[in-house]
């Protein structure tokens, strides 16, 4: 009698090289603290966007002047970079998960990751420098 193969085993070494293939490529890697970063940024900014949302309306009143008395304050300063923070923060991970998904190629992937962190990096600096240039006085 020929030697008969076993179906179930070539399936294990089949699932097993498949398995082999695909560990260390996407969710198995960083989706969960991908995805823990946009909970969490989300969670963040339902209390800093009212906040913010407050603060502007309180704001159209006053002049360059009472606003940036009230900025110079340490709590609104303060509560201003989380909201800076957590606002760039959701919106880097929301916009590279886009990009994963839409921008094809291995070339377009990165550029389009690169410039979402040169994003980022720019506009998290301005923030915090304009907003700690008027809490130092300067």
């Amino acid at each position: 009698m020929p030697d008969s193969v076993n179906p179930s085993g070539l399936t294990a070494i089949r699932d097993s090289d498949v398995l082999r293939r695909v560990r260390h490529l996407g969710s198995a890697r960083s989706g969960r603290s991908e995805w823990r970063l946009q909970r969490f940024s989300a969670v963040a900014l339902i209390p800093l966007g009212l906040y913010f949302v407050v603060s502007v309306v309180r704001l159209a009143r006053f002049d360059e002047a009472g606003a940036r008395a009230w900025l110079a304050q340490p709590l609104p300063a303060g509560l201003m970079l989380l909201f800076c923070v957590a606002i760039l923060a959701h919106a880097f991970v929301g916009l590279r998960s886009v990009a994963a998904d839409y921008v094809h190629g291995r070339l377009g992937s990165l550029a389009a990751v690169l410039l979402l962190w040169a994003a980022v990096i720019v506009l998290g600096l301005a923030a915090a420098l304009s907003i700690l240039t008027i809490l130092l006085g300067r």
